[in-house]
């Protein structure tokens, strides 16, 4: 019949919009992928015939052991805020606060370094590492001042030149936990199946270990897991590195209705 022969036509039309629907998404998500590596290679070229050989740390026996640890959390690489027509934040600004940060820790380290032992240092990624171009699609894209494959490029470069090359340059240990955070992903649909791996930040963590070990930093060390959250041990105590995102509130019980306390 004639109204069989239309709803056949209006279901076809459906099913045509819906694939290229989703052909509009892998093709758009395999060419940021390329935007990505090109940007990678990029900085590769640029910092890989850089050699670095950080000093000997040396400790004395008649000092009390310490563990400095700093957070570095909601970085947002790539955000632009304006305030009545003045910009408040950018790239230019984010890399001088990381700059400060990193002037205040060696100040830290080394007024510490005169009564302790200083074991090791933690620097902590704690996620929301750029501020993400596409995470609530045109509403993100106003909010910053380049997309997504840029925001990954400044992101290590500044993590690597800003913050880890100075504090290792110490010879302290550096252990870097690195876990992802909600703005670290290129979709408005957050995943719970291994957000560490497919967030953006897997490319940035484990970017910059692989500079950190071409460049000679044998001190530094990364640990980068493929869920939300690491646990790791200080002085014989658990520690959770979680961003926070899905914890409803900052209680053990939360914790364990997500699954991630107590660690296994």
């Amino acid at each position: 019949s004639a109204l069989r022969n239309i709803r056949l036509q209006h279901k076809a039309r459906k099913t045509a919009s819906y694939a290229n629907k989703n052909l509009r998404i892998v093709l758009d998500s395999q060419e940021e992928k390329e935007s990505l590596i090109e940007s990678i290679e990029g900085l590769v070229n640029k910092i890989n015939n850089k050699g670095f050989k950080p000093p000997v740390f040396k400790s004395r026996k008649d000092r009390h052991k310490m563990i400095l640890e700093l957070m570095v959390s909601d970085v947002h690489y790539g955000a632009l805020t304006e305030r009545e027509g003045k910009i408040v934040f950018n790239l230019e600004i984010c890399r001088r606060r990381i700059r400060e940060l990193a002037r205040v820790t060696l100040i830290e380290i080394e007024n510490n370094r005169k009564n302790y032992n200083i074991e090791k240092l933690i620097i902590a990624m704690l996620g929301d590492i750029i501020e993400s171009s596409t995470m609530h699609e045109m509403e993100s894209l106003v909010g910053c001042e380049f997309t997504n494959s840029a925001q990954v490029h400044h992101a290590i470069e500044s993590l690597l030149e800003d913050l880890i090359l100075p504090l290792a340059m110490t010879g302290i240990e550096i252990e870097i936990p690195a876990v992802t955070g909600n703005h670290d992903r290129t979709h408005p649909q957050k995943t719970m199946t291994q957000p560490g791996r497919h967030n953006v930040t897997w490319i940035i963590y484990n970017t910059l270990k692989l500079f950190c070990s071409r460049l000679g930093l044998k001190n530094v060390q990364f640990f980068i897991p493929e869920e939300c959250f690491l646990v790791r041990p200080i002085f014989g105590n658990n520690v959770l590195y979680e961003h926070c995102d899905e914890v409803k509130a900052p209680t053990e019980k939360a914790l364990e209705d997500l699954g991630l306390w107590p660690p296994k």
